[in-house]
């Protein structure tokens, strides 16, 4: 990532990923929250692939996530004709 510079994995602290995490989550949670799940399993493979040490932590270790809401989005029956313009307008392949 740009804003970690040439760090080396090893050199990645917590604190370092708590500032993206939390600069990225003032707009986006959902994507920051994403985005340490990802550090967190490329951290766990690296270990695993001996890119790491073994005793080493991944960044992520004990971070909170951002709150985030279920969005459950309906088709209801206001939404249909637009779904259908919308349908009839995408390029038909075949």
């Amino acid at each position: 990532m740009p804003i970690w510079g040439l760090k080396r994995p090893s050199d990645i602290k917590m604190a370092d990923m708590l500032k993206v995490h939390n600069n990225l989550g003032k707009k986006t949670p959902y994507a920051a929250n994403r985005l340490t799940e990802t550090v967190s399993v490329m951290f766990k493979q690296s270990i695993v692939l001996g890119y790491l040490p073994t005793g080493d932590q991944s960044p992520t270790f004990g971070m909170r996530y951002h709150k985030e809401r279920s969005r459950r989005d309906k088709l209801n029956a206001s939404a249909m004709p637009r779904l259908r313009e919308a349908l009839d307008a995408y390029p038909k392949i075949h």
